[in-house]
């Protein structure tokens, strides 16, 4: 078993997928999880302040993962995060994430118009 581990672990470090950015990764899932979470309970109206834990919880989750490895993010993703850290008045991190959308946006301008890596179809199909 931990040769195949080993194994399979040596593959993803030949494809140039490191331990931090499957950590980064591991990270944005989770905040994920835990924003849709948090925006699910707040179309219920649950109280307020376990939802706003669990923001709490997603945007830590992201700023780890943006700390470890910014390149997994996409414009969502830092859309998703600014508003977490807004959720629960954390002016600091939502400020981080506000400065790399404006960073990320001058370097993935298609991306920034589109809100997609995808450029529209052509027209006349």
């Amino acid at each position: 078993m931990k040769k195949i581990f080993s194994a399979i672990l040596l593959i993803f470090l030949c494809c140039g997928c490191s331990r931090e950015s499957w950590l980064a990764k591991f990270h944005i899932v989770r905040a994920e999880e835990k924003f849709t979470k948090a925006s699910e309970m707040r179309s219920r109206k649950d109280q307020q302040e376990r939802r706003l834990k669990i923001y709490r919880e997603s945007c830590d989750h992201f700023l780890k993962a943006y700390r470890i490895d910014p390149a997994v993010f996409t414009l969502y993703r830092i859309e998703i995060a600014y508003q977490a850290c807004r959720w629960v008045d954390d002016s600091e991190s939502s400020e981080t994430f506000r400065a790399f959308e404006e960073e990320y946006a001058k370097q993935h301008p298609t991306e920034t118009e589109f809100g997609d890596a995808m450029p529209p179809p052509p027209d006349g199909g």
